[in-house]
Formats: C-alpha cells, structure tokens, sequence
C-alpha cells in the first residue's frame, strides 16, 4: 500500500507553458539525466553504510538486514519487475532513484518505519515518496515477503513515471503484479473469490471507486474490484486493450484526462457488462 501520498486535484485543467525549442527540450532533458545520476550515486553511498547487504540494480538501490544471497534470485526479481511494469503499461522509463529497505523481521521494520514514516509502521509493507522525490520502498522477511516486494515496486515505479495516479487504480495495478509474472493472467487470488461474487450478482461501479481518495477509505472487496478492471483493461477485447496505455500516456505527458470512467463511456459502452462477462469467461 502506498502513504504519505501528497494532495492532489486529480482532474484539474494543465497548466499552460511557454513553449520552447526542440533542443531547449533535449537539453533540458540532458540535464535531467545528469542530475537524475549524480542523485542516484548520492543515494548509494549515502545508504551504503551499516547493512548487512547493499546492491545498485539500475536505478534502484537495495539496502538489506540479511544478506541477499540467502534469496535465490531477488536481484533479478527486482530488475525484472520493473521492466514487466514498464513494458506492460507501455510506459516510458525514468532515471528517478528508487530505494528498497529490507528488514530482517516485525519488530525492525517497525523501528525502522517508525522513524522514517510513522504512518505505515502497523502495515506488513509500504511505499513513500516525500518531498525529496526519491520512492521508497519498505519490507521485511516473512514466508510471502516477495509478494509485498511486488507490490510496493509497483507503486515505486509508477509514481516515479507518472506525476499522480488515482487511487483505485494505484492500488489495482500494484495488485495486478504482485503475484509472479506466470499467475498473473489466471492465477490471481482476486479471480476466484470474484467468481462467486459474481454468482452472487455482483455488479462494478468504477465511479464509486473513483470517489476513494485515501487508503483508510478502500475495503479488500474494493482493492479486488480495482484488481478486476485492471485484468479487464489489459486482458479484455482488443478495443479495450489500448484504454489504459493511452490514459496512463495522458497523464505521463501532463494532459490530465479526466476520470478514466468517463473515457471508458465514450470508447467503451457497457463497460461494467463486459468486464463481468470479460471474468466470467476467463480461464
């Protein structure tokens, strides 16, 4: 789950802005790589001290209790992930640092999480990204830690991609990928328990979602509903295939485009039928 997540009007006309060159533009976006660099070797070294472990894959600096050879494979899991989020959502990539805390157990992660964001120190995992920019992501070891590693990267990597992301479907997106890559068209645990909900006349209402404006605020049958229409946005026909790159490139690009409900009424109709039906037919 992500916190500490800074007040935004989701939907608020862009700002204009000065237009400028073309190679004001690749200079501009020159310096950003510098400093995006310079930042992410400050990281490094700055975190390097005092852990068991410490790893740079990419942009993403790992800091851990434990040494990270007990885990087989978690260097490529991490690495890997992030490109599955990227290419998955067609979204380009950043050199925005990344940071992930690996705790030995409960009772660090709690001490550690106390001081660094008081807020999360009752959850299992966590993500912050503060005033520094930098996304932070907080776990600690326990039989399904991997999971919660999924998930918070998830987060780490779409808010270092995309200036906001509404709730729901932050929420949604990191629950789409935090099963491994091979469960994620069929083997999600949302896709049972939706199955006899649906037997049960269950109906969406992504409007009702799109009201959710804090964690305190979604229940687990929201967090599956949000999983839900992700599934049907990226698995669905194939004219709903290009819905959510295309709202997810609206954002990245600054041209806020509304609630993506209302875009799905106007490409989509009967959008909530067919993701039922979308479900109920997916094996």
């Amino acid at each position: 789950m992500s916190f500490n997540r800074r007040e935004c009007d989701l939907y608020r006309p862009a700002q204009l802005t000065t237009q400028v060159s073309r190679e004001e533009r690749s200079r501009l976006r020159l310096l950003l790589a510098i400093v995006s660099v310079l930042l992410l070797l400050q990281v490094t070294t700055a975190i390097a001290a005092g852990w068991a472990d410490t790893r740079r894959v990419g942009r993403v600096v790992v800091a851990s209790e434990v040494r990270l050879d007990r885990f087989v494979g978690i260097v490529n899991i991490i690495e890997q992930h992030e490109a599955d989020v990227l290419a998955t959502l067609d979204l380009a990539a950043t050199q925005a640092p990344i940071e992930i805390y690996i705790l030995a157990g409960r009772k660090s992660y709690a001490e550690f999480v106390g001081r660094q964001a008081p807020t999360a120190i009752n959850r299992r995992a966590a993500f912050a990204k503060n005033e520094d920019g930098i996304g932070r992501v907080f776990v600690y070891i326990h039989e399904d830690f991997e999971v919660d590693l999924r998930h918070e990267l998830t987060h780490a990597v779409l808010h270092s991609s995309l200036p906001f992301v509404p709730l729901w479907l932050d929420e949604g997106i990191a629950e789409y990928f935090e099963v491994t890559a091979e469960d994620r068209p069929s083997r999600n645990p949302h896709q049972a328990r939706l199955k006899w909900a649906m037997r049960l006349l269950w109906r969406p209402n992504l409007e009702r979602l799109e009201q959710k404006t804090s964690l305190s605020e979604m229940s687990q049958e929201d967090y599956r509903e949000s999983w839900a229409w992700v599934h049907f946005l990226l698995h669905g026909p194939n004219d709903v295939q290009r819905v959510l790159p295309d709202y997810l490139r609206s954002i990245q690009s600054g041209d806020p485009p509304g609630p993506l409900s209302k875009t799905l009424d106007a490409k989509i109709p009967n959008a909530g039928r067919r993701m039922v039906t979308h479900l109920k037919s997916w094996k």
